[in-house]
């Protein structure tokens, strides 16, 4: 009696605390644990087997979220999620969040409309042209020697051939590189069938 206690104490604290973390997984496993502890029948056996079969499709989703945000080259398929790979994930985040920025009269910004404002307004600065010195760009541009060739050049305006399409697609990461779509190069090596 005791150990049934102390299982059934374990399983419903994994099941409220997967499902303050992870959505779906609560009221999924808590209706496998329902079927489980009811005697018996084959009606409950197969709707078990696709509890099951949804509880195995939410991990792998749950897997493929969490290698796509820690972008952990190391991790291999088959691995399992662990708070290894959370706080990983979570800190590259972290990393890569702006806090804040210094204005020109030094201060600290926070706000975010005001980090927006700082930074469009840099930006527009450098890459905007009002206060060119078309003569010191020309003297710029004819004191650097040319690097690419006529040859070189009628090489690289060339049309892409399958080949070098697909020799590059096989150089990437499969799990990095997300283009415009959203698609890694996992999808296009796997799914298209290049």
């Amino acid at each position: 009696m005791l150990n049934y206690d102390i299982s059934q104490l374990y399983l419903s604290f994994a099941i409220s605390s997967l499902s303050s973390c992870i959505f779906g997984f609560g009221p999924l496993l808590e209706k496998l644990y329902d079927i489980m502890r009811q005697p018996y029948s084959p009606e409950q056996y197969e709707e078990q087997r696709l509890l099951h079969v949804q509880h195995s499709k939410l991990l792998a989703q749950q897997e493929r979220y969490w290698r796509q945000r820690s972008r952990a080259i190391w991790l291999k398929d088959g691995d399992r999620n662990s708070a290894f790979f959370h706080r990983r994930a979570s800190n590259r985040k972290s990393r890569n969040t702006i806090k804040g920025l210094t204005n020109e009269n030094g201060v600290w910004q926070s706000e975010p409309y005001e980090i927006q404002h700082l930074l469009m307004q840099y930006f527009s600065n450098v890459f905007s042209s009002d206060h060119t010195d078309f003569t010191a760009l020309e003297e710029v541009i004819n004191a650097t020697p040319v690097k690419v060739t006529d040859s070189m050049n009628s090489d690289l305006t060339k049309p892409y051939m399958d080949e070098e399409i697909k020799s590059a697609l096989f150089h990437m990461h499969p799990s990095k590189s997300l283009g415009p779509d959203g698609m890694t190069p996992f999808f296009f090596i796997k799914r298209i069938g290049i």
